[in-house]
């Protein structure tokens, strides 16, 4: 079974993240294969919650078993711009 973070990311349930992201849900945890909630939201294109997540420290370089990384599935999806775009809205200081 899916962690529920994982769940409400791919499904874009914003709200329900941030709320178990301030009940201390962990940010990476993920699926047995290692796809975690930041891949999950690129994969679906929910921008908000990629934002979010890498604001509460998700490691935007973790990889699956297969090897895919968050960026690999956004450039595989067509999403390489909107990640790019998520991350130009936290990294203020880059």
């Amino acid at each position: 079974m899916p962690p529920p973070l994982w769940v409400a990311a791919s499904y874009g349930h914003l709200e329900f993240c941030r709320l178990l992201l301030a009940h201390g849900a962990d940010v990476d945890l993920g699926l047995e294969e290692g796809g975690t909630p930041l891949m999950a939201a690129c994969d679906a294109g929910h921008i908000d919650i990629v934002i979010l997540l890498v604001k509460h420290g998700a490691n935007i370089e973790t990889a699956d078993k297969f090897g895919n990384t968050a960026l690999t599935i956004a450039l595989a999806t067509g999403r390489v711009g909107f990640f790019i775009r998520g991350l130009n809205g936290i990294c203020q200081k880059c």
